[in-house]
């Protein structure tokens, strides 16, 4: 994947080439974004029918409308660029938009203009500050422990750790999503952490023999 840019390219440049269309300044752009997206799609589309079997497909689809969009796009540096891109994949979930049945339109039409294909262990990685402690790396028992845990938590425990923990927005574009303070976020995000650390150190002590 393409994840820097060749000096002494700017990413402003960068974009304005992928706003023209070129093909490879859009997967330079969004390459370093991708496995945070699939963890992000896949957390919070949870609730979504075909959740698990549709998650490439509701990728696909935001950074289809990100392409749509990306005129729009006023970004000096790929975190600018983060935060707007975020930010359409959570509108698009939380209006229902119909993912599976676009992405199989779209896919009859057109090749993708992003590869959005990503390895599975840099996805788990994105999951690597929330996993309970462990000197060992991230296995495919333990996101979806981590996948279940976030599941049960309360609606807004679950929303603060998306934007804050996957995401990784700046705090006070967590706190204006929310509607919230500041301080109210960071101890929202405390208590989500809180809760989630236990529900994890309960899974483990179920499936302990």
């Amino acid at each position: 994947m393409l994840c820097a840019f060749p000096m002494p390219t700017t990413f402003p440049e960068v974009l304005a080439r992928a706003k023209a269309g070129d093909r490879d300044a859009l997967q330079s752009v969004f390459d370093p974004h991708l496995a945070p997206l699939h963890a992000f799609v896949r957390l919070r589309a949870q609730g979504l029918p075909r959740r698990r079997e549709g998650a490439d497909d509701v990728v696909q689809s935001v950074c289809r409308q990100a392409i749509e969009k990306i005129e729009l796009v006023r970004a000096d540096d790929p975190d600018g660029f983060r935060r707007w891109l975020f930010a359409t994949a959570s509108n698009l979930i939380s209006d229902k938009f119909d993912f599976h049945t676009a992405a199989r339109r779209d896919a009859r039409k057109d090749e993708p203009a992003v590869d959005s294909r990503v390895d599975e262990a840099d996805v788990a990685r994105c999951f690597a500050d929330l996993r309970t402690p462990s000197r060992y790396a991230m296995t495919k028992e333990e996101c979806a422990r981590i996948e279940a845990a976030l599941a049960r938590l309360p609606d807004d425990h679950r929303e603060v750790v998306l934007l804050a923990q996957i995401a990784k927005l700046p705090r006070e574009e967590v706190a204006a999503r929310l509607g919230r303070s500041d301080a109210a976020v960071r101890q929202l995000l405390a208590r989500a952490r809180a809760r989630l650390a236990t529900l994890l150190a309960e899974s483990v002590r179920n499936d302990a023999p």
